[in-house]
């Protein structure tokens, strides 16, 4: 057997240098956090806004926004479209896509859905919002749009962000995983992927870096491989994407999540993907935005993943460095690894899993607010949720805690029966600003926990070990 060096194809993207004068107190206090009070339906083709907020500078400044929570059928489900709008503009948001169209029967499941924008943007007010629709290219339909969604706008994010951005839709993504005897991929492997961008930060010294991705994926193509992949066509499959520095082979689950999103026609066929991560960063080395396919050469699973994709344009990758208060919370360090689990729920009495219905604590980290620091800091919280075929179902979900009390955005994925097993990646997200439903933290300690818990009928249901938490002022 011989293995190959992971895949480098350059995608077409569009890269934004921006160095911003960010005070010592972190973020400004211009930020704002808002979240959905109560369940909103979305049943036009034409953009509708879901959330929106006002932020008034005195001068120029450069402005992260960050939209996520959760969204579900309401009758007649095709195709959900979301993305951020900064003064009537989409130009600089990933977008949120689910299609449902020609899946299978209850296939049309709640969801999460995460979208990123920076700006620079001139002195004046300034209206940022959340904006959703029922894309166009697949008819009238509706769904909601879940309450404790939420919209976070961070003025001065870092002193340097860099962003990555595609430019228009990728090449077809076609990765041979398990072709024996030439290529067969394992756990611990290196992996074939793609380079959709990336960002190299201009330091002299070690520099911790922490960096948001997300964007959106769809079949659109037949294997060139022969398919072993049990009740799969020749184009369905499970996507994965990760980050990763240019001088290593592998993502590092310390360093970065992964995100997966089965394609096929039991779970999403268009689909939302989104991570975040936390590297310290040597002169000339780069943060990589790669995507392949999830890997099935596990101690159970031998077979070649089918899935044939392309990234959608405005697919993006965000990084930011020179902050004063920045880390993470890892809680596994190995690489090339996606089958990292934990299991946060049974209904079956599995060994070592809780009773579905408890919080699973995913990461706890204390950080420390000086004195004078005006409290402004982003939290980001993801997981990947995997069920099993025979799983009843049910919703698990992801959310934050901040010295015990639920803050920001909550994540959902539900799980139906058969398709239990698709696998799917779960946000949650909390800026401590101004706002109706947030507050800047005070000077001291502060405890934070990515929570997670499932409810409903489940074997075993996990979620991964790869970084949970990025935190960033």
């Amino acid at each position: 057997m011989t293995t190959p060096s992971p895949l480098r194809r350059s995608a077409v993207l569009v890269a934004l240098l921006a160095t911003v004068a960010a005070g010592a107190q972190g973020a400004s206090t211009e930020s704002r956090f808002t979240k959905l009070t109560s369940d909103t339906l979305v049943s036009s083709t034409g953009y509708q806004t879901v959330l929106s907020t006002s932020i008034t500078l005195l001068q120029p400044k450069g402005v992260l926004v960050v939209a996520d929570g959760r969204l579900y059928p309401a009758g007649r489900a095709r195709m959900p479209d979301l993305g951020i709008r900064i003064d009537g503009s989409l130009a600089d948001s990933s977008q949120a896509i689910l299609d449902w169209t020609g899946t299978v029967s209850g296939a049309a499941v709640q969801h999460s859905f995460d979208a990123i924008a920076y700006r620079q943007l001139g002195a004046g007010t300034h209206t940022i919002q959340l904006v959703a629709r029922n894309h166009p290219a697949r008819g009238s339909g509706r769904f909601r749009v879940g309450a404790d969604s939420a919209l976070s706008v961070m003025v001065d994010p870092a002193p340097h962000v860099l962003v990555s951005k595609l430019g228009a839709d990728s090449q077809n993504i076609d990765l041979a995983t398990n072709q024996p005897p030439g290529i067969v991929i394992r756990e611990g492997d290196p992996r074939p992927m793609v380079t959709l961008g990336r960002n190299r930060p201009w330091v002299s010294s070690p520099t911790p870096v922490a960096s948001l991705y997300s964007g959106r994926a769809y079949v659109a193509c037949n294997t060139a491989y022969p398919n072993n992949t049990p009740g799969s066509t020749n184009s369905e499959g499970d996507a994965a994407w990760g980050l990763q520095l240019s001088n290593s082979s592998c993502v590092e689950n310390s360093q970065s999540s992964w995100s997966v999103n089965d394609l096929w026609r039991g779970a999403e066929k268009h689909a939302n993907l989104y991570g975040h991560g936390y590297h310290t960063v040597t002169g000339g080395t780069s943060i990589e935005f790669n995507a392949g396919e999830l890997v099935f050469n596990d101690s159970v699973n031998n077979f070649e993943n089918a899935v044939c994709y392309r990234v959608g344009a405005n697919s993006q990758m965000i990084s930011l460095y020179g902050m004063g208060i920045s880390g993470s919370a890892p809680v596994d360090f190995t690489g090339c690894r996606t089958y990292r689990f934990r299991c946060i729920g049974t209904s079956m009495g599995s060994s070592g899993c809780p009773t579905v219905g408890q919080e699973v604590v995913l990461a706890t980290k204390t950080i420390h607010i000086p004195s004078g620091h005006n409290g402004v800091v982003f939290f980001s919280a993801k997981t990947r949720i995997q069920g099993d075929p025979s799983d009843a179902g049910g919703n698990t979900f992801l959310y934050l805690k901040i010295d015990g009390v639920q803050r920001g955005s909550f994540g959902v994925q539900q799980l139906v029966h058969p398709q239990g097993a698709s696998s799917r990646t779960l946000t949650a997200s909390y800026l401590s600003a101004d706002g109706p439903q947030s507050a800047r933290l005070a000077p001291g300690n502060h405890t934070v926990q990515v929570v997670a818990k499932a409810q409903g009928s489940f074997r075993h249901v996990s979620v991964t070990k790869d970084l949970p938490l990025v935190y960033f002022d």
